[in-house]
């Protein structure tokens, strides 16, 4: 219901899943991110079924515990083998916050340019985010 309210007649041909840095680092077997994200790329294709949905690689802050960005390179090759996705944004340009996790205003506009740049027509782009909440599975549309 939300989605039809808010976007009406106008039906984008691209969705953008995008996870935050906090769902690639729980510690949930590859089976189950991997059925998760099977599971989010079905609804996403079923809501818009003209739509092509891409996932974007998880960008790796300098200041995180090794362990952490082998969650993320652990993500990442997922995502690499099995969906449509987006690079993750040049490391030059990819800053964050004070505490490692959260972008930086610059960061999160040169993300939304970045993956805006990957639709070969002008049409609208549809974002969608994804996190766990209590180890639910949620949509945030």
């Amino acid at each position: 219901e939300i989605y039809t309210l808010s976007l009406h007649d106008a039906l984008p041909i691209s969705v953008v899943l995008s996870l935050g840095l906090k769902n690639c680092l729980r510690n949930n077997p590859r089976k189950t991110i991997e059925e998760s994200l099977l599971s989010l790329t079905e609804v996403a294709g079923k809501t818009l079924p003209n739509a092509t949905v891409f996932i974007p690689l998880i960008n790796e802050s300098p200041g995180l515990k090794k362990e952490q960005k082998n969650s993320i390179k652990c993500f990442n090759n997922l995502v690499f083998t099995i969906f449509p996705f987006l690079t993750a944004l040049k490391k030059e340009v990819f800053k964050v916050e004070i505490d490692n996790i959260h972008w930086t205003p610059e960061t999160a506009k040169s993300t939304l340019a970045h993956w805006c740049s990957f639709s070969t027509t002008r049409t609208f782009a549809f974002f969608v985010c994804f996190f766990y909440s209590d180890g639910e599975l949620v949509l945030d549309l």
